[in-house]
């Protein structure tokens, strides 16, 4: 099955954010640009809420959303896969398309199972997420598993801190941005007409993961 062979055990961390349709809405919505909208950081609590309006419009917004209130400078590789996480949510709706465009009503319907797959967890973890704030000028963000630290600087709050993450940020942008370049690289025989048909592309699929 082409979620399985795209989505097996262990895979789904590499792309680790409410039902199928509101994925799918929220991912459709995926903008070509890299801009995100403008964060309230004026409290850990309006943060987190122009956090989850993003996610609302889509996955890109989100990520770019995210980046926009971490300290890069302190937290290079943190911002790094963020943003190999926004260019992965970008080429799966890319690659979505092609599949609707070459395989019709079978490529769109195993592409939407494809996208439910990958995205439903982090949209779930997204919901669920929630800020801590005391006094002071420090506050703590959760997202699923992985706890940012907060610091108020000049009246903006801005994620200074990642500790102790459950995998490696650097690792696993390098894991997320192999699998976009393969996942480009798909998609253009898609598009091109060098994948006759949707068991080719699963094979194609199954080659690039494993490989």
């Amino acid at each position: 099955m082409l979620v399985a062979a795209w989505f097996g055990p262990g895979r789904m961390a590499a792309l680790v954010m409410a039902g199928a349709v509101a994925v799918l809405s929220a991912c459709e919505s995926t903008p070509q640009t890299q801009t995100p909208s403008v964060v309230d950081a004026a409290t850990p609590e309006s943060l987190l809420a122009s956090l989850k309006s993003a996610a609302d419009r889509s996955l890109n917004d989100y990520y770019g959303s995210l980046r926009s209130v971490t300290d890069c400078e302190a937290l290079p590789e943190v911002c790094r896969l963020l943003s190999a996480r926004q260019s992965a949510a970008r080429e799966m709706m890319l690659l979505r398309a092609s599949m609707t465009r070459e395989y019709g009503g079978e490529g769109q319907a195993a592409a939407t199972l494809m996208i439910r797959g990958a995205f439903l967890g982090q949209f779930e973890e997204i919901q669920r997420a929630s800020v801590f704030s005391g006094e002071g000028d420090a506050a703590v963000l959760r997202i699923g598993t992985a706890v940012y630290r907060l610091r108020r600087r000049g009246g903006d709050w801005t994620i200074v801190r990642f500790p102790d993450p459950p995998y490696d940020p650097a690792a696993s942008a390098d894991a997320i941005e192999i699998l976009v370049d393969r996942t480009e690289a798909i998609r253009k025989d898609v598009d091109d007409g060098r994948i006759s048909s949707m068991s080719e592309l699963e094979r194609r699929i199954e080659s690039a993961i494993g490989g």
